[in-house]
């Protein structure tokens, strides 16, 4: 991924708004072009057929990670973050039963409930598009497909979600 700014951040490919330097300061007159292979991403599906079941496994990681020596001012040495990683099996009466870690069953998908088939912008970073409500955590779920014109799904995930408020008093729970 590149990004090109016109005012320097001295930041990584995402641009955080609430820093884009003020006309006055040094920074707003320096431009800056940022080059990076973290958005590179890899994927790997193996799938097998039993007579009455298809299985999958599905494997997906970018370099979106960032250890304690990552950097870009040197060797930009990010290191490779795990995305899914997930089994599945698929049964011909309509049944897929799914466990690992994948996007959330909240993630609108094309069709159906199926794990490969979400609806993602079309953009490098889909979590800064309005409206797009997703997750990737550690799941096990249950779906049943009827005829390919309804779906029903279940879901137990494993949310890392992270609930805050402000304004509260110290010490205020």
């Amino acid at each position: 991924e590149t990004v090109w700014r016109q005012r320097a951040l001295g930041g990584d490919i995402n641009t955080a708004l609430n820093s884009i330097p003020y006309p006055g300061s040094s920074q707003a007159h320096l431009s800056e072009f940022y080059g990076s292979g973290r958005q590179s991403r890899l994927s790997m599906l193996a799938q097998g057929k039993l007579e009455n079941v298809t299985m999958s496994g599905y494997v997906e990681a970018d370099f979106l990670g960032a250890g304690t020596t990552s950097n870009n001012n040197q060797s930009n040495s990010y290191v490779l973050r795990q995305r899914q990683l997930w089994g599945q099996a698929a049964l011909r009466s309509g049944w897929t039963f799914t466990g690992g870690q994948m996007w959330s069953l909240v993630t609108e998908d094309r069709q159906g409930l199926d794990n490969r088939s979400e609806a993602l912008p079309m953009t490098i970073d889909p979590q800064y598009t309005v409206g797009f409500s997703w997750s990737r955590q550690y799941a096990f779920r249950i779906t049943k497909n009827l005829g390919t014109k309804a779906w029903f799904g279940f879901s137990v995930e494993n949310s890392e979600a992270t609930l805050t408020t402000h304004g509260n008093t110290a010490g205020s729970y």
